[in-house]
């Protein structure tokens, strides 16, 4: 448990970083979407949070939408960077479990973040129906 941990607080001072270069980011998005359809019957029970996280990013990244707070993007890329790493606190290699932590990790950071989830998920639906603005949170500023 020890070892998840500080494994994690390493991913999320990485995407601290990462936040702040968008072509690193879009590398680790890319990186993510592609294990991810790779693992999809393994993240089963948090595949739509994770497909989540990957849009936010990517729109994110763009600037088009920043209405999320710095703590809170940082923690979802840190999830992602744990996630891509194969290395983590249960090494994705192994067979029927590798990827058990990383499924753990990415619920509880959808569950802490459930409100930017769904005021991003709003964000979408709204694009989709031909509205679109790019938000500024307070905190970005």
């Amino acid at each position: 448990m020890v070892n998840a941990l500080r494994r994690m607080d390493a991913a999320r001072r990485e995407g601290q970083m990462l936040a702040k270069r968008p072509r690193r980011l879009a590398r680790l998005v890319s990186r993510a979407t592609a294990k991810a359809g790779a693992s999809r019957p393994a993240l089963h029970s948090v595949w739509r949070e994770l497909q989540c996280f990957l849009r936010l990013l990517g729109a994110w990244r763009r600037k088009e939408y920043r209405d999320i707070p710095w703590q809170s993007i940082t923690l979802i890329i840190g999830a992602v960077v744990y996630f891509v790493n194969p290395f983590d606190a249960i090494p994705d290699w192994l067979a029927g479990v590798g990827l058990v932590d990383d499924a753990l990790l990415l619920g509880w950071v959808a569950s802490a973040l459930r409100g930017d989830l769904d005021r991003f998920r709003q964000w979408e639906r709204r694009a989709e129906a031909g509205w679109s603005r790019v938000t500024n949170n307070e905190e970005q500023a």
